[in-house]
């Protein structure tokens, strides 16, 4: 797994948008309101804008895992097409790491094989 944490201030420091309906609607409002002349709210929606940004960085890490693993599907079927792709999705497959195991113990796979 990679480090995740560089994301986080990623946003800030390039000019990588991450723009949701949300932003394109206080858009909309400051436009709205700037064409009624109505200057003095648009401090207030400044506030619901500093709200809304703070969500979308904690949404990022509440979601860290599954956008880590959309990046990395997205670079390996880029880069090595989907044999690549298959090969990363088998390595980090739980139910696969599972059933190796199951097979490496001698045991356990008999005692699952006998009728109860």
């Amino acid at each position: 797994m990679t480090d995740f944490s560089g994301l986080y201030y990623f946003p800030g420091k390039t000019d990588f948008k991450y723009e949701t309906e949300t932003d394109d609607l206080i858009k909309k409002i400051v436009k709205s309101l700037l064409k009624k002349r109505i200057h003095w709210r648009v401090h207030q929606v400044d506030q619901l804008k500093a709200v809304v940004e703070k969500e979308k960085a904690s949404q990022v890490k509440q979601h860290e895992k599954e956008i880590q693993q959309a990046i990395e599907r997205e670079i390996l079927s880029r880069y090595y097409f989907e044999t690549g792709l298959v090969r990363h999705q088998l390595k980090n497959d739980p139910e696969l790491a599972e059933a190796i195991s199951l097979l490496k113990n001698q045991q356990e796979y008999t005692a699952l094989l006998q009728p109860k």
